[in-house]
């Protein structure tokens, strides 16, 4: 597994650095503390690996921005539409990584 796709995983597993209505999600202290251990599972240091996962995680919120922009200006009306620019997004920019937004 490449490294993208394990922090990925990782990060996943902790619904905490990304899940808003997560209660641990405001704990910077917890958070911390799972980055450092994020990173010794990585190999890296955690800043580094939550630098990764926030470019990783903005990129995938720019592709979605893109593809619903787009589905907009060709159909405003079409309410299917953002089902399947979901869907587009999720293969075309991250092969299921959904969790991401």
């Amino acid at each position: 597994m490449e490294f993208d796709e394990y922090l990925i995983e990782l990060v996943r597993s902790h619904s905490e650095l990304y899940n808003m209505t997560d209660r641990r999600y405001s704990d910077s202290v917890w958070k911390e503390t799972l980055w450092k251990e994020i990173g010794e599972e990585m190999g890296r240091p955690g800043p580094e690996c939550k630098r990764r996962w926030v470019s990783l995680r903005d990129q995938f919120r720019k592709c979605v921005i893109k593809k619903t922009k787009s589905v907009q200006a060709t159909n405003p009306r079409s309410h299917g539409s953002m089902r399947r620019l979901w869907l587009s997004c999720t293969y075309t920019c991250w092969s299921g990584k959904q969790f991401l937004t």
